[in-house]
Order: structure tokens, then sequence, then C-alpha cells
């Protein structure tokens, strides 16, 4: 296929290079004048699609607001007396229709891939040739012929048209996921994804072509294409787009119901939770999210959570990519020290469970230096396995009772410290636990936290991966992936939420 083929190597001289490059110049303005003015045609019209999801359309006539819009929809649907299930169907099925154009540039990327090697390169010059003569700088039978090196130029068009083809596919597939009501970052990583692994899987489809063989360089190019179109229409979207405020309160997300409020008042609750008995708090991220999907009694503990707080910043990108943001990012970590401070004044006692050797003891002797009067009843840091032996359960159990603390502090690890709570909350007593993971490290110094900065842009993740490769590269590169497929799986209920959550905006102003 003449549009994968690139790496041919060769310059015969300073005179034949620079003419090479006066030649990549025309054709880069032939290739890529007119085809840009293409792409920033479609992605207005893929933001204009988006803005019409969101409620918001820029007409001559001034803006027409969410109102109108859903009474003009509503009064048409008692006209035409149209069920809503026939309208999600409706919706289903358009969102299958605006996959069609995505296939038919992978069609035909896999139909050129199918040429036999020598029937691609002759297809692959002869249209070279073609771009020379009509741009009347290259004549066959010129004595200016042996000047142009029409195999190194014709890696350079190959180059292009290469790029160019992805980023057209890359095109159709943020138009298809637009239709889906997906948005900003996720938009921008679905474009990616699926581009690449089209990409991949042409490669490795090239291997069983006579004549033809894989190449990952090849993929390289394909990357350019679909990363530069990823980024137009991100960056445009972001431009286009009327920014959203995100609603508090209970709401669904995924598979899960989060408390989306704000780390003040996350605080707040917390305190409010130790003056009743048994209640426990979780904070999720990608991890919990992908577990909640398999584990049936990792679900329950979720259902049954008295307070669900966002961690992971990924899960707010995905609620902002629907139109439907988070209010704020509260992890166990920032939590931790700011429920101490409170803890401190109010007198109220905290049980510290979980961690290495000492991590405990360590973390409770440096918050009560920073917060004099805090009042930490105990510390345990049971031994690894401790879940499997009843003996031990029935240890902790009874320490835990001997201190009745307000606040107990689990840092277990998921899934361990959750279904710890769950299971044995009965049985304990104390006001409200806390499943705060790695929060006791963080204190004790045992682990260092990612900077301020790093954790504001939302890569904790990644400076926790540099920290322990070994430990998360499975976790987050293999088994996190699968958040994408997940936030695909349950986009109606998201999109769902995002015209419910601006009802109820628009109902409190």
């Amino acid at each position: 296929m003449f549009l994968l083929r690139c790496f041919i190597s060769g310059f015969r001289g300073p005179g034949e290079r620079s003419i090479v490059c006066f030649h990549l110049i025309s054709l880069q303005n032939i290739f890529f004048n007119k085809y840009i003015a293409m792409l920033l045609y479609m992605v207005r019209v893929l933001n204009a699609s988006l803005q019409r999801e969101t409620g918001y359309l820029f007409e001559s006539g001034g803006q027409k607001n969410k109102k109108d819009l859903k009474s003009d929809r509503e009064n048409k649907r008692k006209e035409t007396k149209i069920p809503l299930d026939c309208v999600k169907e409706r919706k289903i099925t358009s969102e299958w229709v605006a996959w069609i154009p995505a296939l038919l540039v992978v069609a035909v990327i896999f139909a050129f891939s199918s040429q036999p090697g020598d029937v691609s390169k002759e297809t692959s010059g002869n249209l070279t040739k073609y771009l020379l003569e009509i741009m009347g700088i290259w004549e066959e039978e010129s004595i200016y012929a042996p000047t142009v090196d029409v195999e190194a130029t014709d890696v350079l068009v190959r180059m292009l048209v290469h790029m160019a083809e992805y980023a057209g596919l890359s095109l159709a597939i943020g138009f298809a996921v637009t239709v889906s009501g997906v948005r900003g970052k996720l938009r921008f990583i679905y474009m990616v994804i699926l581009g690449l692994f089209v990409a991949l899987a042409d490669e490795f489809y090239q291997i069983f072509v006579p004549g033809r063989y894989g190449d990952l360089a090849d993929v390289l190019f394909d990357a350019v294409g679909v990363t530069a179109v990823a980024f137009i229409v991100f960056f445009m979207g972001r431009l286009l787009q009327k920014k959203v405020c995100p609603v508090a309160g209970e709401r669904k997300f995924m598979n899960v119901t989060l408390d989306s409020i704000s780390f003040a008042d996350a605080v707040e609750r917390i305190v409010e939770l130790t003056d009743e008995k048994r209640r426990y708090v979780v904070t999720p991220n990608v991890d919990h999210i992908i577990r909640v999907e398999k584990d049936k009694e990792f679900a329950a503990i979720y259902q049954k959570a008295d307070l669900v707080l966002t961690d992971g910043m990924p899960l707010l990108w995905i609620a902002e990519s629907f139109g439907a943001p988070i209010v704020e990012r509260v992890t166990g970590a920032d939590l931790f020290p700011a429920v101490c401070g409170v803890a401190a004044q109010k007198k109220i006692k905290m049980f510290f469970l979980g961690g290495g050797e000492g991590v405990a003891e360590k973390a409770a002797s440096n918050l009560k230096r920073k917060n004099p009067g805090l009042e930490v009843v105990g510390t345990y840091a049971p031994p690894i396995g401790f879940e499997k032996s009843e003996k031990e359960i029935a240890k902790i159990v009874s320490i835990i009772n001997k201190k009745e603390p307000d606040v107990l502090v689990l840092a277990l690890g998921t899934p361990k410290q959750e279904k710890f709570v769950y299971r044995h909350r009965d049985e304990m007593n104390f006001g409200v636990a806390l499943c705060f993971g790695a929060a006791l490290d963080f204190e004790a110094g045992s682990v260092k936290r990612a900077p301020l900065w790093i954790r504001r842009i939302g890569l904790e993740w990644f400076y926790r991966f540099l920290c322990e490769p070994g430990r998360l590269f499975r976790r987050y590169f293999v088994d996190d992936m699968s958040i994408f497929a997940l936030a695909w799986k349950y986009r109606h209920e998201l999109c769902a939420w995002k015209k419910k959550g601006k009802n109820m905006s628009e109902t409190e102003n």
C-alpha cells in the first residue's frame, strides 16, 4: 500500500537534498492547505453537534437556551406522540450511524494494505510522479529528470499521505464519540487509543500480505496524524464549549453513587458521622470503579457506604467529558490531616489501623506534633494475610472495642480495608471508619507523596508508578485501562445525569 511504506533512505548530494526539500514544501501546500481547511470545518460541525448535546446553540439571532430547546422537544413529542423508548432507540441508532465514516476509513486503509508489495510500490511511485508533473517541476523526458530523486520524494509523499489518512480516521472517530455525548479529555483519549489500535492492527495484517511486512516505524507516522487532529479537536472544543458548573449533592456515576461535595463539606460531614455509630467512608479511584464492576461484595460495600468521595482524578475527567462535572477531587491523603486537625480541636478520639511495622506509631507522633491536643487512643499493624485468620481478626476487633474510637482510620489497602469494615463493623464500637489507604504512609514519611503541582494536573498516579514501577505497572497500564470501556458502557447514564444536573441548576437559579 502506497500509504504505508515510508522508510526509503538516500539523498545523492546537497543539491538533490535542496531540491527534495523544495518539493516537500510544494507537496505540503497541495496536501495540507485544503485538507486542514476541511479539518477545521469538520471540527466546527463536530463541536456544533456537541453544543446541541449540551443544550447550547449559537445562532445569528443570539443564544437559544436549554429551556427553550427542551420545551420545543416536549411539545413536538406531544404532537407526534412518540414514546420515550422510541426516542432512546432512535438516539442509539444515530450513535451507530455516526460510526459509519470511521468504518469506511478503516475499510479503505485495509483495502490498500491488501495490495501486494510490488503493486503498492508501483502505485505510490506513479502518484509521486503525477504530483511532480502537475506542479511542473519534473517531466519524465526532461533533461532535469536526473536531478530529482523520485524515490526519495516518494518517501515524503507516503509520509504525508500516511499522516493525512490517519488524521481523517481520528476526526471520524472524534465525530462518532461526540454524537454519543463524549467530549473533552475522554474524547481525546478515545481518538488516540482507537486510532493507534487501527494502526497496529494494520501493520500486523500486512505481515500476511505477499511482499509486505509490518513495521512499527510506520505507526509513528500514523500517531502523528491521529494525535494532531485529536489535539485540534480538544483545544477547539475547549474554546467553543460553554463551561458547565458542577452541581453539589449525591449523584450516580457509572456503577456507583458519589457524593459530589467540596473538600470542606467532606470534612464537616465526617465530623458529623463521628456522633453516629459504625459508619464508613470510601474514596474511589479508577481501580475501585473497575473492582465494583467485577466484585459483587465490593459493589455492595459501595452501595451501603455512608460517604463516597472522589479520589481519582481520571474520574473527574470522565464526569467532565460527559458534561456533568464533579465538584472537587477529595482524596483520603488530603482528608486525613484535615480531619486530625479538627479532631484535635473537638477532642475526637482516633485509632490508626494498618501500615507497616511502626508506620502507624510514626504517623501518630507526627500528627500529634502538628496538632497539639490530638488524641490517638491506639495503633495496630496487623500481619500480612490477617484477613484469612479468624484469630487475628478477633484480636483486631477486641483492640478496637477496648479503645472505642470516634474515628477509625484504616490503611490496609484495597479491597482489604473496605471488606474488613463491611464484614465486621457490627462487631466493633467506633463512630466512623475512614478507608484511606496509603494516608498513614504519607504522614509517617515512609512513602513520599507527589509534589503539589503534579497532584494538581492529575498525574499523582504516574508519580507513584515511577516510584514503584514493578508493583504498579500492571495495575495502571493493564488493569485500569478497562475504565475507558466502562465509561463507554455507562455513557447513557452519564449523559442522563448531565441533563438532570442542568435541570437542578436551572431550578436553583
